[in-house]
């Protein structure tokens, strides 16, 4: 039931950092520190929750990035054609 609740969090977390940040930024390196971040600031309460969500932010923030900059490339290069 932790990993549900936990997955839940992280999610509403990276959605909103989706949209207020991350989609913004023109260079992946800048991303992923700022995930990282978010997912260490997590980390540090210590609550067992909260170092899940911590966890879960820096994982599924990092396949975020990776995927936004991937297909963004992806759609420039295919329109350049």
């Amino acid at each position: 039931m932790m990993v549900f609740t936990t997955l839940f969090l992280a999610s509403i977390i990276l959605v909103s950092l989706y949209f207020v940040a991350l989609r913004r930024i023109p260079w992946p390196w800048l991303g992923y520190t700022l995930v990282v971040v978010i997912g260490v600031l997590c980390v540090i309460p210590g609550d067992v929750h909260f170092r899940y969500v911590g966890i879960e932010v820096a994982g599924l923030g990092a396949l975020v990035v990776w995927a936004h900059h991937h297909f963004k490339k992806r759609k420039s290069s295919v329109e350049a054609v």
